[in-house]
């Protein structure tokens, strides 16, 4: 796939270049000092992926991924930063509009580290190879369930990657009121779940929302629970109550599971415990959340999954319709509505 890099440091490109040069996947095709130098070169070479700075002179990468989504120019967009938590803000609104992936220049204490952020950046170009690989249309062969008798399962866990901010933000439109425990799992950074839940927390208030967001070592009803970005998260059953959730963070160092905080990981742990979930999958890059989706589902969770049609990012999406029965496919909103209608004949939990 052809790849253009976005660097104002000379270096930093030499390194992206090589990171580039050595996946057989990838074809390097340009790399440009700026946001303005990317739309030039773009224009005359299109790229499939660009692999961008935050932080640059004249244009950065945050309003040169504005400048694509704007124009309908398909790319596949990975920013590559120094800039972590104090870039958070740009960040966040990157993933809204579709960045793929984050990958630091830096390690955990702060320090460059070339070999973890070639690794992070290869984890993520695979990804998107994968996606292209699969056939392109929408399949036509899932299976939707049917839907007359929806009888909600007693945890919710509302899932996705890029692209899912805003479909998150039309979920919680329709579930300020909720009557079962929620976890959300988006694919962010490490250390961003702070930021994002500050985000949402300013919108609940805003509109009155009877809910609230944070970081939870147990699930509750009303409380959303968010999973830590750079960890994958899991769910177990209190030694002291078996009506008890627990959600706790593991290492993810050596991470088989791709992306973090890993959807499958997740929703496979509680299938341990006997936790039944419904899953609303949004946009996202990948097949992260599939395999656990059908192992909800075959357990008698109720999957519902945002129409590819309506998503940044499909492959998430549709590798779920691919791998499980799905009860409901649609836009955020009325996968929300769904919910939240089967809610109306349960007590609070």
């Amino acid at each position: 796939m052809k790849t253009g890099i976005v660097d104002d440091s000379g270096f930093m490109r030499l390194v992206l270049k090589k990171i580039v040069s050595q996946n057989n996947d990838l074809e390097y095709v340009w790399d440009a000092s700026d946001g303005q130098e990317a739309l030039s070169k773009n224009l005359l070479s299109p790229a499939d992926i660009i692999i961008s700075d935050m932080e640059m002179p004249n244009m950065d990468g945050l309003d040169l991924l504005k400048n694509f989504s704007e124009s309908k120019v398909s790319v596949e967009f990975i920013i590559v930063s120094g800039q972590h938590e104090s870039g958070a803000p740009k960040i966040l609104e990157a993933i809204r509009l579709g960045a793929v992936g984050f990958v630091s220049k830096n390690d955990e204490n702060g320090q460059s580290n070339l070999d973890t952020m070639g690794k992070a950046l290869n984890e993520i170009t695979n990804s998107i190879v994968n996606k292209f690989k699969l056939k392109k249309n929408i399949p036509t062969n899932h299976s939707i369930k049917s839907i007359k008798n929806f009888t909600p399962s007693k945890v919710l866990v509302i899932a996705g990657s890029a692209g899912s901010l805003d479909p998150l933000s039309e979920v919680f439109n329709e579930l300020a009121e909720p009557k079962v425990p929620i976890i959300t799992a988006i694919h962010i950074p490490r250390n961003m779940e702070i930021h994002l839940i500050k985000r949402l927390n300013q919108t609940a208030i805003q509109k009155n929302q009877k809910i609230e967001f944070g970081i939870l070592d147990s699930l509750h009803t009303g409380k959303v629970a968010i999973a830590p970005g750079g960890y994958n998260s899991v769910l177990k059953k209190s030694k002291l109550s078996e009506d008890k959730v627990l959600l706790r963070k593991e290492d993810a160092s050596n991470n088989e599971y791709g992306f973090t905080p890993s959807i499958d990981k997740l929703l496979e742990s509680a299938i341990k415990y006997n936790i039944i979930c419904d899953v609303i999958l949004l946009s996202g890059l990948g097949n992260d959340g599939s395999k656990g989706c059908k192992v909800q589902s075959d357990r008698g969770g109720n999957i519902l999954v945002q129409d590819p049609n309506t998503a940044i990012a499909s492959s998430m999406p549709i590798a779920t319709l691919n791998s499980c029965d799905v009860n409901f496919c649609d836009t955020p909103k009325n996968l929300a509505l769904k919910i939240k209608k089967s809610w109306d004949n349960i007590s609070i939990i």
